[in-house]
């Protein structure tokens, strides 16, 4: 989940709570909900955080264990599994899109291919 990633991330670079909560503006309550995937953050207060942890939003939606990790995208039905699913959730969460069959085919095929880019340029 993308809080528990955000935590991470977070202990990661050595930012305590009151850390995060002085680069991003946020309560140091509200980084706690996020980060216990309590609340969804929205998408400006996910630049906020990437911002402060100096990484990209798409950091927040891959790992370490997911690089390897087979993404299913079926043409068809619009099957998503994988890492996609995160970031699929998210714009049904947000009502971004009411359905899978509302995000083009090209769409999917983006995301895939920025978060294999990523994982793969953070592999290296």
């Amino acid at each position: 989940m993308v809080g528990s990633r955000i935590k991470e991330l977070r202990l990661k670079n050595k930012i305590t709570l009151k850390g995060l909560n002085k680069l991003t503006g946020l309560a140091v309550s509200n980084i706690t909900r996020i980060e216990q995937n309590q609340v969804n953050p929205s998408v400006g207060t996910l630049e906020k955080i990437a911002i402060a942890l100096e990484c990209k939003q798409t950091d927040f939606f891959v790992n370490d264990d997911m690089i390897n990790e087979p993404v299913v995208v079926s043409r068809h039905d619009k099957d998503i599994s994988g890492f996609t699913v995160s970031l699929v959730d998210r714009l049904l969460t947000e009502g971004i899109v009411d359905s899978t069959e509302d995000i083009p085919q090209e769409v999917i095929d983006a995301i895939i291919s920025s978060l294999k880019l990523d994982a793969k340029n953070k592999k290296s």
